[in-house]
């Protein structure tokens, strides 16, 4: 609900989405353009990119200029990386080996060797060779703290400290994952193994051998400003619990138009790229400036903006000096000494949020409370990443708190490929999910009444409503939730959002960083390179 009177938020951001692409594994190292000859000698295969982003200082990621064949050859152990270094092979080499085993000292090694064409990253592989790491980040030991609320403290606090910054990297060379979760993918995966298989048995010097094209061209030019010239463009539970938080809260027997407060939710996509969302949204709500209403070139919008394009200008109703306190869900699925509550500092705004979270815990769990402040130690290490401090950069003296399942460290797969479905039991992240619901609803409730009204009780209205939500999340979109794929699928002026046609008040917002700029033509310009630049090949 948007509008003017003053404003408790409650936000989360999502995870970026992936880029589904396509290897072909060859039976062997004939290249065909004939179809039918095509047919008999590829197979096309499921898999997940590296791609190339950059940003106003230069590039990361990877690429291929063109398609590269390299012969499949196994690795499991860093020994195998040793072994095949030093190895005397004709050609290029895709290499087969487990994620765990992606790390830049390895990756580079390899790259060294002059005989790596592309790697295969086999992601939760089936093989019991080499088991998920305990711990493995690809993300920096401090993520977005260039970008941060502290960006210029000489000491920053590591969150991640298992970080092997492998995602700020450059390499030139393709990088593809597999991921047998289904049963395309899981083909995938076989035909990858057993040829990889078949030519080790061959010494990798009897042919025929089994090949792959590793085909990701991905095409960047020196920086952001150079690429935008030529016209050129982390977290699910907490999705679930403040989609949990909406459904509580809207069945309240309080009429919403009774409330001093609006409530406002929102989620920010981008996050992990110089926080692009929330540093956008800030950005626009405080001072956003329509030249052109209406429709214009390249924005076909009619009720919004033509320039700088934007859909609706709903947004422009939010007052930022009317924002009162933020509620933001980082990693809450994995719950199990409790929950802690991180704030930029100890101010009484912040203390006054904490106090009420952990009464309201103690209340609904028979006088023990499972929520507490994450500095109860005596030692407060700030905010983690995250969305708020992208609105304390404007008002340092908002309540803001962001609620964790952890207290010290972000879990041990942050930002990776390993934090999935399999990482957390469905009961445990159900019951995590469901109870910093609970308490987040009733203070988020609390905070919105004012003085005046007195405390009520927040139920889930379906039986089952959180665990078919994280069911829709985490392994399928086709459950009973999901009614509409694409808007047509919706009638009487609904839409169609999460699957499911809807009457909502939902608005979409642009997510790039900060740091960027569109000019009337529709091209992007860096304005300010020490925000957010990042865009993609």
């Amino acid at each position: 609900m948007i509008g003017f009177r003053h404003t408790v938020e409650i936000m989360v951001d999502f995870v970026q989405s992936r880029m589904i692409v396509q290897i072909k594994i060859l039976v062997n190292l004939v290249i065909a353009d004939d179809t039918l000859v095509y047919g008999r000698l590829y197979e096309d295969l499921s898999t997940f990119s590296c791609v190339r982003l950059l940003n106003s200082t230069g590039v990361i990621g990877c690429q291929s200029f063109r398609p590269v064949t390299g012969i499949l050859y196994p690795i499991n152990t860093s020994d195998d990386i040793k072994t095949f270094i030093g190895q005397d092979l004709n050609g290029k080499f895709a290499v087969v080996m487990p994620y765990a085993l992606m790390t830049i000292q390895n990756l580079r090694d390899l790259e060294s060797s002059r005989k790596l064409g592309g790697i295969i990253a086999i992601i939760n592989g089936t093989s019991n060779v080499s088991p998920r790491p305990s711990t493995f980040s690809p993300d920096e030991k401090c993520p977005n703290c260039q970008y941060g609320l502290y960006r210029d403290e000489t000491d920053q606090y590591q969150w991640n400290p298992n970080g092997q910054g492998l995602i700020q990297e450059r390499f030139d060379f393709p990088m593809f994952a597999v991921y047998p979760l289904d049963g395309r993918a899981l083909n995938s995966y076989n035909l990858i193994m057993e040829g990889a298989a078949n030519n080790l048995r061959k010494s990798f010097n009897q042919y025929p051998l089994r090949a792959v094209e590793l085909s990701s061209f991905m095409w960047s030019a020196i920086d952001a400003s150079t690429c935008l010239r030529r016209g050129v463009d982390n977290g699910i539970s907490g999705t679930i619990a403040l989609l949990a938080v909406a459904d509580a809260i809207s069945r309240s027997q309080i009429a919403f138009d009774n409330l001093p407060k609006h409530i406002l939710y929102t989620l920010f996509d981008g996050e992990a790229w110089g926080f692009a969302g929330s540093s956008r949204f800030v950005a626009d709500i405080t001072q956003f400036n329509c030249q052109i209403k209406g429709s214009a070139k390249g924005c076909p919008f009619k009720g919004g903006c033509g320039f700088p394009c934007k859909q609706d200008l709903d947004f422009t109703r939010i007052n930022f000096t009317n924002i009162e306190s933020i509620f933001e869900f980082s990693q809450v699925g994995m719950n199990t000494k409790g929950f802690y509550v991180h704030v930029d500092s100890n101010s009484t705004v912040n203390v006054d949020l904490i106090n009420k979270m952990n009464n309201i815990s103690a209340r609904i769990n028979n006088g023990s409370a499972f929520v507490q402040a994450a500095s109860a130690n005596g030692i407060n290490n700030k905010l983690p990443p995250s969305s708020s401090m992208a609105f304390l950069e404007k008002n340092r003296s908002l309540a803001a708190v962001v609620l964790g399942d952890f207290q010290y460290n972000l879990t041990n797969y942050y930002n990776s490929e390993y934090d999935d479905a399999f990482n957390v039991p469905d009961d445990s992240i159900v019951g995590s999910i469901c109870s910093i619901a609970n308490v987040t609803a009733q203070t988020v409730w609390l905070q919105a009444q004012g003085p005046n009204y007195s405390n009520i009780s927040i139920s889930y209205g379906q039986p089952g409503f959180i665990p078919t939500l994280a069911y829709n999340y985490f392994l399928s979109l086709n459950s009973s939730l999901a009614f509409c794929k694409v808007p047509t699928d919706c009638q009487n002026g609904e839409s169609c959002y999460m699957g499911r046609c809807t009457k909502t008040l939902t608005r979409y917002h642009d997510a790039y960083g900060a740091g960027l700029q569109y000019n009337q033509d529709g091209s992007l310009l860096v304005t300010d390179p020490t925000k957010a630049t990042w865009v993609e090949s």
